[in-house]
């Protein structure tokens, strides 16, 4: 409802804008001491009166909008509507003559003020004693305006005589307008000597803003000068009428100036959304402010991070910064919080206060670097830890394998040979002994033998699958020889490494060897299977080629999934290449570090 109320006067003042400017082309007036030439030459005048006034009314409206807090939207908007009336001097009507005098000094006042009170909206003791000279400046102008103005005799077909109009003595008469337009020009010069110094001080991000507005300021000024003179040396009709055109026109320089001020700071806003993509999500504090100065045209820029482990903000050198305000000096300080925890402080110029949007888009800006920049360390922080976990995994699990390869190895693979060789002892004894029984317990004791051999068989088998011992003894060349030497496929090797590895390398690699080669038996239907090692740039890499039927899936078995799992726990990828009917390629690629020399 708020925002309906809004549009609703915006609509409102734009219609009574273009009301109000219409004023100049269609009531007649005395309109600026129109001379013998008649009406008609003033015509384009009047039109950039109109345009003026309507310019002033659009630019105060766009201002209301932005900041409603801020008056210089309404004194722009007042002015501009006052703007055609204040020039309606005559028409042969009283109320008109005096209201149009009122409106004249108003619409001045405020105009003056704008240029004044610009971008703050405050006027000072000195700013409005300018005001209030102003005015009494200009009402002293429009007093003398109608009081001498004769439209009868100035206006050709003018029958209305002027009501106010007193008969002075001519010398009088010409004395004071001559001092009159001596002394304007004196208070233009000065307007336009504080003008450009204001402007040649400008510096920083102030110049964005107020920049525009003071140009447009100073082009009033210098057409006023100009209209000034050239009233004074009266020459041809002419070039009077050419210098009130443009000097009407110069009258929305302010309101221009005003507008292409508020599109500078927008495209600054724009500038600063487009920054945050540029940098990225996680930039380098000294490269932040970096940027932000840049943008802001604000090279006394500096942002502030918040440590939480020291409780203080740290600058771009790293070093803390006890006393913000201190380090701040003559600059302003925008503190930047999430949920009532400290993220960072901006120190910058006070010139950007004048712009609350600004700054807004600034404080959004870091605050969303420094979140990100947050969130960025604790994603790592995490991804390290699972990566940590992981890896302690892998390694307490080779750990273990290890540990019941030697309980096997050293426990029941030892009696189990004991076994084996007491029953040939025994088998032995009997077929030496005479009789009946001695052939039969002979072979009995044989086929005791013979099962004792196999589970042996099998026994060595299972510690080679859960902990390889030629892995450990001779190294990961031999391992995988040993591997291709047993596939229930085809296989050949090609390359090697030559050194020693870690052992959580060599183990990896020799179960994606051993994974790959029972795979390519159980699945692929493939008569030959390529097994590739190399060891180069810091890089182990692993390869098994087959020509089967494809389609593995790494996602669909436990068995890819888990070799994927353990390889990424050492800081690896693993790839698998299977297209239906063109074979199946398993490549894993795993950094070597500083590799050990062959032990």
């Amino acid at each position: 409802m708020k925002l309906d109320r809004r549009r609703g006067e915006t609509l409102a003042l734009l219609l009574l804008g273009v009301a109000s400017s219409s004023i100049p082309l269609v009531v007649s007036g005395w309109w600026f001491d129109v001379t013998s030439s008649g009406q008609a030459a003033d015509f384009p005048t009047r039109v950039a009166l109109g345009a003026s006034g309507f310019v002033s009314v659009l630019a105060g409206t766009i201002a209301r909008a932005r900041r409603p807090e801020n008056p210089i939207g309404t004194w722009l908007t007042v002015s501009g509507l006052l703007g055609p009336l204040a020039f309606m001097v005559g028409s042969g009507s009283e109320i008109l003559i005096v209201a149009s005098a009122v409106a004249f000094v108003t619409a001045t006042g405020l105009g003056i003020a704008v240029l004044a009170a610009f971008p703050s909206g405050k006027l000072g003791r000195g700013e409005s004693l300018a005001v209030a000279a102003t005015c009494l400046l200009v009402l002293v102008f429009r007093i003398q305006q109608v009081v001498l103005a004769d439209p009868v005799r100035s206006i050709p077909g003018w029958r209305e005589p002027n009501p106010f109009r007193l008969s002075p003595p001519q010398a009088a008469v010409d004395v004071f307008s001559i001092g009159y337009d001596v002394v304007g020009i004196g208070v233009l010069l000065v307007v336009g000597f504080w003008l450009a110094r204001r402007w040649l001080a400008l510096k920083g991000p102030g110049r964005r803003s107020i920049e525009p507005v003071l140009l447009g300021a100073l082009a009033f000024v210098a057409a006023s000068v100009v209209q000034a003179a050239v009233e004074i040396t009266e020459p041809n009709d002419q070039l009077v009428q050419a210098v009130r055109f443009v000097h009407t026109l110069s009258f929305s320089a302010i309101s221009l100036g005003f507008m292409a001020g508020l599109l500078r700071v927008r495209m600054a806003r724009s500038a600063i959304a487009d920054l945050v993509v540029e940098l990225g999500e996680t930039p380098e504090p000294a490269e932040l402010r970096r940027a932000l100065a840049a943008a802001l045209h604000d090279p006394s820029l500096e942002v502030l991070l918040w440590s939480s482990e020291t409780g203080t903000y740290t600058g771009a050198s790293g070093l803390p910064v006890a006393d913000v305000d201190a380090a701040a000096g003559n600059r302003a300080v925008t503190a930047l919080e999430r949920e009532g925890t400290p993220l960072a402080a901006i120190l910058h110029d006070k010139a950007l206060l004048d712009d609350p949007g600004l700054v807004s888009s600034v404080a959004t800006a870091v605050r969303l670097t420094v979140e990100n920049e947050k969130l960025h360390r604790e994603v790592q922080a995490q991804l390290a830890e699972v990566r940590a976990s992981r890896t302690r995994i892998v390694e307490a699990a080779d750990a273990e394998r290890r540990r019941l390869e030697r309980d096997i190895h050293d426990g029941a693979q030892q009696r189990l040979v004991a076994l084996s060789l007491a029953l040939g002892r025994a088998k032995a004894e009997m077929e030496s002994k005479p009789g009946a029984e001695g052939p039969v317990l002979a072979a009995s004791l044989a086929q005791a033998s013979d099962e004792a051999r196999a589970a042996l068989a099998e026994l060595r088998d299972l510690a080679r699958g859960i902990h390889p011992a030629i892995l450990t003894q001779a190294g990961l060349d031999a391992a995988v020889g040993s591997l291709v030497e047993r596939s229930a496929v085809p296989a050949r090797l090609q390359g090697s490494i030559g050194r020693r590895l870690p052992p959580q390398l060599e183990a990896t690699t020799y179960f994606v060897v051993s994974e790959g080669l029972a795979n390519a038996a159980k699945h692929a239907r493939a008569s030959e299977v390529l097994v590739t090692l190399s060891l180069a740039d810091g890089e182990l890499a692993v390869e098994l080629t087959d020509d089967g039927c494809g389609g593995a899936d790494i996602e669909a078995g436990q068995g890819l999934q888990g070799l994927r799992d353990r390889v990424e726990a050492v800081g690896g990828t693993l790839e698998v290449v299977s297209p239906h009917g063109s074979g199946t390629t398993v490549r894993a690629v795993m950094s070597a570090g500083e590799v050990q020399e062959a032990r």
